[in-house]
């Protein structure tokens, strides 16, 4: 599938195939952009991480664990991009779900997720229909 992504940054939103986003929130120099169908993540201190690169290394018995990459990109700035579909998160884990986080982490040197993201205060994980799900491991 192609998008369309154009932003405004006078106005503070993103437009993704034709449909505005505002931004939700910005945190860790960050913007994020949620809408019905799509999370755009924009990186605002200009550093560049290939999502889709660790989105495609990740073997196909374990994505299922994952929110894939659907596209990214650069602004016009120079900023990067990632866009990801939108998904339900639940934030009822358990130390099962703990530790199979902590396995797939340490299996794709996800190094941006620690082990206070993964056992204290979970920040890159969820839980989505019951199962973990990793949905923030380039940015």
């Amino acid at each position: 599938m192609k998008f369309n992504i154009r932003f405004d940054i006078d106005n503070d939103c993103a437009i993704i195939n034709g449909r505005r986003t505002t931004r939700d929130y910005s945190s860790n120099g960050r913007s994020v952009y949620i809408g019905e169908k799509y999370v755009l993540k924009v990186d605002d201190r200009g550093y560049y991480h290939d999502d889709m690169e660790v989105w495609e290394s990740i073997k196909p018995e374990h994505r299922e664990y994952f929110v894939p990459t659907l596209a990214q990109g650069m602004t016009r700035s120079g900023h990067a991009w990632s866009l990801q579909p939108y998904v339900e998160l639940e934030y009822n884990m358990d130390d099962d779900d703990k530790e199979l986080v902590d396995w797939l982490v340490q299996e794709y040197n996800l190094c941006d997720i620690d082990d206070d993201d993964i056992w204290d205060s979970p920040r890159n994980w969820a839980m989505h229909d019951g199962k973990p799900i990793i949905f923030d491991y380039g940015f």
